[in-house]
């Protein structure tokens, strides 16, 4: 019974419709649009893309790179001295040139003054860039510096 009352809701809806566009109609146009309303579109077949074409999957994640500009530390013999460990710095790097945008301190050194002058090492050094990479790529990297104290 539901279901009729659609049918007739629905049909009334194009009625009124068509009325008010000043469209005429025979009851074979009527019972047309009544199928085509009633008739489910076709599903578009999913295509499983968890193989070949996945760039995610494809994309090579293991690049080796070098310092374009080496950092420098501008530390004297006294600060040296302080120094304690080696410090673990995460940096995020900008692919297509290389530029350091970003480093944070996982591990420090032990002295806060030493870690935040290798940040600002970085600041100024610059690593090499990924060849044909986009301009909006950017990867992280973890690195360990390790100083030397004087004698």
């Amino acid at each position: 019974m539901k279901n009729n009352m659609e049918l007739y809701l629905k049909k009334y809806i194009l009625i009124i419709i068509m009325g008010l566009q000043g469209t005429c109609f025979a009851e074979s146009d009527l019972d047309e649009l009544m199928k085509t309303l009633q008739t489910q579109p076709a599903k578009a077949p999913m295509e499983n893309t968890t193989g070949k074409n996945d760039p995610v999957k494809n994309y090579k994640k293991d690049y080796v790179v070098d310092w374009a500009i080496k950092p420098s530390f501008d530390l004297t013999d006294v600060e040296l001295r302080q120094y304690k460990r080696s410090v673990k710095i995460k940096m995020t790097v900008l692919a297509a040139s290389g530029l350091i945008i970003k480093s944070d301190v996982i591990q420090g050194s032990g002295v806060k003054f030493i870690d935040a002058k290798i940040i600002q090492a970085l600041a100024s050094a610059k690593l090499q860039p990924i060849p044909y990479a986009d301009q909006t790529v950017i990867y992280e990297v973890e690195h360990e510096f390790s100083l030397k104290k004087p004698l």
